[in-house]
Protein backbone atom coordinates (compact mmCIF):
# COMPACT_ATOMS: atom_id res chain seq x y z
CA UNK A 1 0.00 0.00 0.00
CA UNK A 2 1.82 3.26 -1.12
CA UNK A 3 1.88 6.43 1.60
CA UNK A 4 0.33 9.25 -0.27
CA UNK A 5 1.11 11.98 2.32
CA UNK A 6 2.11 12.76 5.87
CA UNK A 7 -0.55 13.84 8.57
CA UNK A 8 1.51 16.00 11.35
CA UNK A 9 -0.45 16.23 14.55
CA UNK A 10 -1.20 18.77 17.84
CA UNK A 11 0.41 17.62 20.78
CA UNK A 12 -3.47 16.56 21.93
CA UNK A 13 -3.85 14.48 18.88
CA UNK A 14 -0.48 12.85 19.15
CA UNK A 15 -1.44 11.62 22.70
CA UNK A 16 -4.37 10.38 22.02
CA UNK A 17 -3.17 8.40 19.43
CA UNK A 18 -0.47 7.09 21.48
CA UNK A 19 -3.54 6.20 24.41
CA UNK A 20 -5.53 4.15 21.43
CA UNK A 21 -7.62 6.45 19.83
CA UNK A 22 -8.38 5.10 15.89
CA UNK A 23 -10.73 8.70 15.09
CA UNK A 24 -8.09 11.39 14.69
CA UNK A 25 -10.12 14.78 14.76
CA UNK A 26 -9.29 17.22 11.52
CA UNK A 27 -8.86 19.90 14.54
CA UNK A 28 -5.49 17.85 15.80
CA UNK A 29 -4.03 17.99 12.25
CA UNK A 30 -1.58 21.01 12.00
CA UNK A 31 0.25 20.34 9.03
CA UNK A 32 -0.72 18.02 5.85
CA UNK A 33 2.49 16.76 3.46
CA UNK A 34 1.81 15.95 0.06
CA UNK A 35 -1.16 15.94 -2.01
CA UNK A 36 -3.55 12.90 -0.39
CA UNK A 37 -7.00 12.55 -1.51
CA UNK A 38 -9.68 10.78 0.45
CA UNK A 39 -9.15 7.35 1.60
CA UNK A 40 -5.55 7.27 0.62
CA UNK A 41 -2.73 5.97 2.94
CA UNK A 42 -0.79 8.50 5.36
CA UNK A 43 2.00 8.61 8.06
CA UNK A 44 0.82 9.63 11.47
CA UNK A 45 3.41 11.75 13.14
CA UNK A 46 3.33 13.94 15.85
CA UNK A 47 4.62 17.94 15.86
CA UNK A 48 7.98 16.64 15.96
CA UNK A 49 7.91 14.61 13.24
CA UNK A 50 8.15 10.93 15.52
CA UNK A 51 6.01 8.24 13.69
CA UNK A 52 2.70 7.39 15.28
CA UNK A 53 1.44 4.60 12.66
CA UNK A 54 -0.38 4.97 9.37
CA UNK A 55 -4.12 5.74 8.68
CA UNK A 56 -6.96 6.97 5.84
CA UNK A 57 -7.25 9.97 5.06
CA UNK A 58 -10.99 10.91 5.52
CA UNK A 59 -10.70 14.85 5.63
CA UNK A 60 -14.59 14.97 5.25
CA UNK A 61 -16.91 16.52 8.53
CA UNK A 62 -15.12 16.11 11.65
CA UNK A 63 -12.33 13.22 10.61
CA UNK A 64 -9.57 14.01 9.53
CA UNK A 65 -8.31 10.14 9.30
CA UNK A 66 -8.86 6.52 10.39
CA UNK A 67 -5.82 5.02 12.22
CA UNK A 68 -5.11 1.93 9.99
CA UNK A 69 -1.78 0.81 11.83
CA UNK A 70 -0.09 1.81 14.59
CA UNK A 71 3.47 0.49 12.57
CA UNK A 72 4.33 0.57 8.92
CA UNK A 73 2.29 -2.06 7.06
Amino acid sequence: MPVRGRVFLSPRGARLVREGTLNIYSKWVKRVEGKPRRGDVVEILDASGKFLGVGFFEWVGAIGVRVLSLSLI
